[in-house]
């Protein structure tokens, strides 16, 4: 299958910005090329030839990953090299499956982890903490045992980040005291691990802290991750750019000088893709742990407002 290529070549999509690319010039595919993996060296002419003979033979296999992180804003000045090596060129596109309706001859779903891979995860997550908890295996078993006889978890837990959380948190909860298990119950179970692990990162012991304590404690930070969360889904946005971090910063009255720590709890991760890297985090793009994610906090958000105008409307009516 690949002997008949000379070269293959990844390009991730979310690299396809103006920033990288103004608008002030025009590009080719080999131009693309030198950007992405060359962006600090000159191609010399015998490279550059060498580069179009590869493409116009078809001998260039092109790995075009996270077509959904490019389609709602692709530079005009990319739109005709996109579409050319699109329609000419051999090439592999990954998407998330919502984000993409062009044709193929062939579609492949990742679906995550297999049933097997769950259960081999598992059994070695708790074999590699054997010396920190008693009766590992026992807890492998235990875990395993919840999990497949909770369809909806079962479900979720294909998804790889989820597991893991799943298999960290589970020894710090009581899972038998849960009476009602949804799946706004797991993820806010996963977000409350994820906050005490920061204050342990921090230096603050959470053990006598309760739950609603530690929410207390990250207030502001959970109001700005529901906020960017919401933001971001309504602009369909899952790479957050420092526009809708400012109106977060802002809705939730953060502030980065006061709250250093707000975009380093864990459930946000950092995107900077820029060829000179900025040390500024408030100047990045920002993606949360998962979709998932990101899709919990932004129903925080809405639960929040409805919160909010309920108690309005009772106040307003009890005045009058």
């Amino acid at each position: 299958m690949w002997q008949q290529y000379q070269l293959v070549i990844l390009i991730h999509l979310r690299n396809l910005t103006k920033t990288r690319y103004p608008p002030s010039h025009s590009y080719s595919p080999v131009d693309l090329v030198k950007k992405e993996y060359f962006p600090y060296d000159e191609l010399s002419n015998e490279d550059r030839r060498r580069f179009k003979g590869y493409y116009d033979k078809g001998q260039v296999l092109w790995i075009l990953d996270g077509y959904d992180e490019l389609v709602q804003d692709i530079p005009e000045q990319l739109k005709d090299i996109f579409d050319h090596v699109r329609n000419t060129q051999h090439h592999i596109m990954t998407s998330r499956p919502f984000a993409i309706a062009l044709p193929y001859d062939i579609k492949l779903e990742i679906t995550g982890f297999t049933n097997d891979n769950i259960q081999k995860y598992v059994e070695q997550f708790f074999d590699q903490i054997k010396d920190e908890i008693d009766n590992s295996s026992l807890q492998a078993l235990k875990l395993l045992s919840f999990l497949q006889n909770n369809p909806r978890i079962w479900g979720i837990v294909h998804i790889p980040v989820n597991l893991e959380l799943m298999c960290s948190l589970w020894c710090d909860t009581n899972w038998s005291e849960t009476t009602t298990l949804t799946m706004t119950t797991v993820y806010d179970k996963m977000t409350e691990w994820l906050c005490r692990r920061h204050l342990e990162k921090r230096n603050i012991s959470s053990s006598q802290m309760t739950k609603e304590y530690v929410y207390k404690h990250f207030q502001q930070e959970l109001g700005f991750l529901e906020s960017l969360a919401f933001n971001g889904m309504e602009s369909k946005s899952i790479i957050l750019a420092p526009k809708l971090l400012r109106i977060a910063f802002k809705e939730s009255q953060c502030s980065l000088q006061h709250q250093s720590h707000l975009l380093n709890t864990g459930i946000l991760k950092s995107l900077d893709y820029k060829p000179i890297g900025t040390r500024i985090e408030a100047d990045k793009n920002h993606y949360f742990l998962h979709l998932s994610f990101q899709e919990h906090f932004a129903a925080r958000y809405l639960m929040t407002q409805l919160g909010n105008f309920w108690s309005s409307s009772m106040r307003i009516s009890g005045r009058i």
